[in-house]
C-alpha cells in the first residue's frame, strides 16, 4: 500500500510496517466518545444530537500564530501553538523536581500505562494490538454568525468507525498542543501555520493544507502511544457539539501531562552510560539530517522553479519549429509538404513537452517536498526531549552525590523512565524514517520514469513523420 499524499485519491496509507494501533482496552465509553468494543473490534456510534451556542467559541478565541503564507507546504513549517522548545522551561515549572524527588504518586485512575520493551535494535514502544487509519478529505467552506465568520472544515473518517467528523485547522492546532503538553518526549510534528487572512480560501492553499493534514493525521494514527490517547480518539470521533466541548475541557484539565506522564512508563532497566552515548550520537544524527534536508529542500525548490523555465524554453523551441515549417510554405513539392508536416508535429511535440515540464512538479517533487518538510518539522522536536533527559539526569546525579541515603539510588529509576521514552522515541523515528523515505523515493522515481517515458513517446511520434519522407 502507499501513503496518502494526494488530494484527489485517498489510498490506504503506508507500506508494510509493524502493526501499531489501539487495543480494545484503550477505548472506553466515557466523556470522550461513544465507543463499543464488545466484539473486540473498533466501532463508534454517532453521539446524541444537540447544540451548544458556546461550543465553538473557543475555536475563535484559540488564536494560532500567523506567520508567512505557506504555498502548498513548500516552506519550512513554523510551529503551531506553543514552541516545542518552550517545553523545557515549562516542564521545570510543572514538576521536574516533584517527579524526581518527591514520594511516588499513583498513576491516576483511568490513565493508561505506557510500556517500553526491548527489541533487537533497542528500546521501543510496545506495539498496540490493532491498527487503524484515517483519511482527511472534502474541505468545505462554512460560516456562522450570519455569514460574518467563514472558515474551512476538513472531513476525517477513521477506519474503525467510518463515521465522518469535520474539524477546523484551529482544532488541529489545539490537538497538536495537547499532544505536545502530554507526551513530553514524543515527537509530535508541528503543523504548518495558516497565512494572514488573504488567501486562506484559495483552492491551491486549501488543497495543500489538506495534503499535509493527511500526512500529520496518519503519522499520529501509526504511533503506538499517540494513537490510543483519549484526546486523539476524541478528536477523531466526537460528532456532538456538547460532548466535544466537554471532552475539550477534560483534556485541558488533564493532570497526567509533562513530567507527570512519566509516572505511567514501564520500562526495562537501563545501562545509563550506554544510553547517554546513544542519545549523544542521535543528537549528532539529527544535526546531520537537518543539514541534508535543508540542502535537499533548497535544491528541490530550485528544481521546481526551473521546471517553469523549462516549460517556456521548450514551448519557445516548439514555436520556432512551427515558424520554420511555415517558412517552407512556398515549396509545394510532395517531399517539402511532408517535411513541413513533420516540422509542425515536432513543434507540437515540444510545446506539449513544455506543458508537461510545467505540470510535473505537482506530480512528483511537490509530494516529496511535503514529506521532507514534515521531517524538518520533526527534527525540531528532538533538542527539547534530549535536554529533558540531560537535565533530569544531571539533577539526580547531583542529588545522589550529596546524599548518603540508600534510597537515593532509587531516583535513578525515575530518570530511567525519562531516558527510556527518549530512546524509544529515537528508534521509532529511525524505523519510520526508513519506511517513509523508501516510499518517498520509490514514488518520486516512478513518476519520473513515467514523465520521461511520455517525453520519449512524444519524440518518437515526431520522428516517425521524418521516416515517412521519401528522399
Amino acid at each position: 500500500m502507499k501513503r496518502i499524499n494526494s488530494v484527489e485519491k485517498a489510498a490506504p496509507p503506508s507500506p508494510v510496517r509493524p502493526k501499531q494501533s489501539v487495543s480494545s482496552s484503550a477505548i472506553n465509553e466515557d466523556e470522550y466518545c461513544n465507543f463499543s468494543t464488545s466484539d473486540g473490534k473498533f466501532s463508534a456510534s454517532a453521539d446524541e444530537t444537540g447544540f451548544d451556542h458556546n461550543a465553538d467559541e473557543w475555536d475563535d478565541l484559540y488564536e494560532e500564530e500567523c506567520l508567512s503564507p505557506i504555498n502548498s507546504s513548500l516552506q519550512p513549517p513554523p510551529m503551531s501553538g506553543s514552541d516545542h522548545n518552550s517545553r523545557i522551561s515549562t516542564l521545570k515549572k510543572v514538576g521536574q523536581d516533584a517527579f524526581l524527588f518527591t514520594a511516588a504518586e499513583p498513576v491516576p485512575i483511568g490513565e493508561k500505562t505506557v510500556t517500553i520493551v526491548d527489541s533487537p535494535d533497542g528500546l521501543i514502544w510496545k506495539p498496540a494490538d490493532r491498527s487503524y487509519t484515517c483519511i482527511v478529505t472534502d474541505p468545505r467552506k462554512e460560516s456562522k454568525l450570519g455569514g460574518m465568520k467563514s472558515f474551512v472544515t476538513y472531513q476525517l473518517t477513521p477506519s474503525f468507525s467510518n463515521i465522518q467528523v469535520g474539524r477546523r485547522y484551529k482544532q488541529f492546532a489545539w490537538l497538536c498542543d495537547r499532544l505536545n503538553e502530554k507526551f513530553s518526549t514524543v515527537s509530535i510534528p508541528p503543523l504548518p501555520q495558516r497565512p494572514y487572512t488573504s488567501g486562506k480560501f484559495d483552492q491551491e492553499f486549501v488543497n495543500g493544507r489538506l495534503r499535509v493534514l493527511q500526512l500529520w493525521v496518519m503519522r499520529m494514527c501509526r504511533h503506538p502511544v499517540v494513537s490510543h490517547a483519549d484526546v486523539f480518539l476524541h478528536f477523531l470521533t466526537c460528532t456532538d457539539e456538547k460532548r466535544w466541548s466537554k471532552g475539550k475541557r477534560v483534556a485541558e484539565k488533564d493532570e497526567c501531562v509533562q513530567y507527570h506522564w512519566f509516572r505511567t512508563i514501564q520500562a526495562p532497566t537501563l545501562n545509563s552510560t550506554q544510553a547517554d552515548m546513544q542519545i549523544d550520537q542521535f543528537g549528532q544524527f539529527v544535526k546531520n539530517m537537518d543539514a541534508g534536508l535543508c540542502q535537499m529542500v533548497n535544491t528541490g525548490e530550485l528544481n521546481m522553479k526551473r521546471h517553469e523555465a523549462f516549460k517556456k524554453e521548450y514551448q519557445r523551441l516548439g514555436s520556432s519549429f512551427v515558424a520554420l515549417a511555415k517558412s517552407f510554405d512556398l515549396d509545394k513539392r510532395q517531399t517539402s509538404v511532408e517535411l513541413i508536416k513533420a516540422l509542425e508535429q515536432t513543434g507540437k511535440a515540444y510545446e506539449e513537452i513544455g506543458q508537461m515540464f510545467g505540470q510535473q512538479p505537482s506530480v512528483d517533487m511537490l509530494h516529496l517536498m511535503e514529506g521532507l518538510q514534515e521531517y524538518k518539522g520533526m527534527l525540531t522536536t528532538f533538542p527539547a526531549s534530549i535536554t529533558i533527559h540531560k537535565e533530569s539526569a544531571r539533577s539526580v546525579t547531583e542529588k545522589i552525590s550529596k546524599s548518603t541515603d540508600p534510597k537515593a539510588q532509587a531516583l535513578q529509576k525515575r530518570v530511567d523512565a525519562i531516558t527510556a521514552t527518549v530512546l524509544a522515541n529515537m528508534l521509532y523515528f529511525q524505523q519510520e524514517r526508513v519506511v517513509d523515505f523508501k516510499v518517498y523515493m520509490s514514488e518520486y522515481l516512478q513518476k519520473q520514469i513515467e514523465f520521461h517515458t511520455t517525453i520519449t513517446a512524444q519524440l518518437r511520434s515526431a520522428l516517425e513523420y521524418y521516416e515517412k519522407i521519401a528522399v
